[in-house]
């Protein structure tokens, strides 16, 4: 699904909702973490001892200035140290 937020279009054009629909969850789990603050920790928790550093970072094709003030803060409350 990240490809799709990158382009800012769809595939072949269906919405971003319906490509979504032909990815597994596997798929989708490779390239991105979301959830609650715990789904998440655990998601990532998978590169500990083998990254050096991780983004996280909230989808900016898809969120309003507004919104992506929300989730960065979300984002610090829960991973900023």
């Amino acid at each position: 699904m990240a490809w799709l937020w990158c382009c800012g279009t769809s595939h072949k054009g269906k919405s971003i909702e319906e490509a979504a629909a032909f990815m597994p969850d596997e798929v989708i789990d490779c390239y991105a973490a979301a959830g609650t603050s715990d789904e998440v920790k655990r998601a990532i928790s998978r590169f500990d001892g083998i990254a050096e550093s991780l983004r996280v970072l909230p989808p900016p094709h898809v969120l309003g200035a507004a919104e992506m003030d929300v989730y960065q803060q979300r984002i610090l409350d829960v991973f900023g140290h």
